[in-house]
């Protein structure tokens, strides 16, 4: 029997999303001989989608044409108010025949579009799922926190609870979320990253490896954090440069005669202030530090992991950056931003190799704090594979459970 997926939701240009992405799909295709999947995308760039591709005849990626993007937001703004305007939006009208050929949909791992970051497209995705009366599996995401200031936060919570309940299948992958889904009554199964499901093995490209040079080295993965809602309004690009400037400094000293290789996660920002990459150039030129050396953006999520499987330790503030490096059984120090990293940590009993630096900024006397417990746990860095074993055992135990609801079906 052919089994139909119809995956939506899918985060583009980052490397992380695109490893959690080509793991999950590569593990159903190799665990469901019949399985076919779409990947369902609405007006994203064509080359982002293409650099997710795991080139297989049995997955196709699907690229519907979106509204104008005024149009598209007032749109969202009625939908908003009610979901029942869903059957009235005609791009939605595009995609509903795609829904009603799947047997199962499933939304792609990734982050907390269902809590901090209030993504109303993704629950409106989620919602035509439920309009066309499919089973859901949400797979591998974190959730949370909702927050209940103003009349659309309550919506937003009140609509993610609603579907929270109604998925069929449900695996949450960090301890933080599945505490929120406790408190919302919430049934899941707990998972860690889809990552987790593989350990890719290829070949570093020669201009790559010419990059990284012959001196031993460690990876450095920072984050420009004024992006993130947490973060607005109390740091300045310039207050995370130099906060970045001592953490290098301290880097610098434990790994003398080291060069330090920084792995941008996201890719393809139109904005040229955008995107990991130029934030690195910046803290280069910032810092004026000769043993940094920036890898290519264009650099896939396999080859980072390979990159990284050499490091002798990984010092990241980007989520999928830890999960690389546990996956790759290296040393590593997490530099916490928000809690889908510290969740991770605490369910695969990492917790010690973790520095908070969510309130780094909010006084001088926190930030000289946070520099010496990084420093502490830096000189602390040890290679442990049980990490990694532990990980990987909760990713299958799960996936297993994935495998029998969807051969249930």
């Amino acid at each position: 029997m052919q089994l139909n997926f119809l995956m939506i939701n899918q985060p583009l240009n980052n490397r992380g999303d695109e490893a959690a992405h080509k793991a999950l799909v590569r593990s159903i295709l190799s665990s469901i001989p019949d399985s076919r999947i779409r990947v369902l995308f609405v007006g994203n760039d064509q080359n982002s989608i293409d650099q997710f591709d795991v080139c297989n005849s049995r997955v196709s990626y699907i690229n519907i044409s979106a509204l104008k993007r005024n149009i598209r937001r007032n749109f969202i703004r009625l939908l908003k108010l009610s979901f029942f305007f869903l059957r009235l939006h005609p791009t939605i009208r595009k995609i509903l025949p795609l829904y009603q050929r799947a047997d199962i949909v499933l939304c792609a791992p990734g982050g907390i579009c269902m809590g901090g970051f209030q993504n109303w497209e993704h629950i409106i995705l989620l919602s035509v799922a439920k309009l066309a009366n499919k089973p859901i599996a949400y797979y591998g995401r974190s959730i949370g926190p909702f927050p209940t200031i103003t009349f659309f936060n309550k919506v937003f919570k009140r609509k993610a609870v609603s579907l929270l309940n109604y998925f069929s299948f449900t695996a949450l992958r960090d301890s933080q979320s599945e505490k929120i889904a406790n408190a919302l009554n919430v049934k899941y199964e707990s998972t860690v990253d889809s990552v987790f499901l593989e350990s890719p093995v290829v070949e570093i490209p020669k201009e790559i490896s010419g990059l990284i040079g012959d001196k031993p080295y460690v990876v450095f993965v920072p984050n420009m954090l004024v992006w993130h809602y947490a973060y607005r309004g109390k740091a300045s690009v310039e207050d995370v440069l130099s906060f970045y400037k001592k953490v290098l400094n301290i880097i610098i000293s434990k790994y003398r005669g080291h060069n330090i290789i920084m792995l941008p996660q996201t890719f393809n920002y139109k904005k040229l202030d955008d995107g990991d990459i130029n934030f690195f150039r910046k803290l280069k030129q910032y810092t004026q530090c000769q043993s940094l050396i920036i890898i290519p953006d264009t650099c896939s999520s396999d080859i980072q992991q390979m990159i990284i499987s050499k490091a002798e330790c990984m010092i990241g503030a980007r989520y999928h950056s830890v999960v690389f490096a546990i996956n790759q059984a290296i040393p590593f120090v997490a530099l916490s931003y928000e809690h889908k990293i510290s969740g991770l940590l605490e369910s695969v009993n990492k917790l010690d190799s973790m520095v908070d630096i969510t309130t780094a900024f909010d006084s001088e006397e926190n930030m000289q704090n946070v520099l010496m417990r990084f420093e502490k746990t830096l000189n602390l860095a040890r290679k442990d594979i049980g990490a990694q074993q532990k990980a990987k055992k909760i990713a299958r135990d799960c996936f297993d459970k994935f495998l029998k609801f969807c051969l249930g079906k």
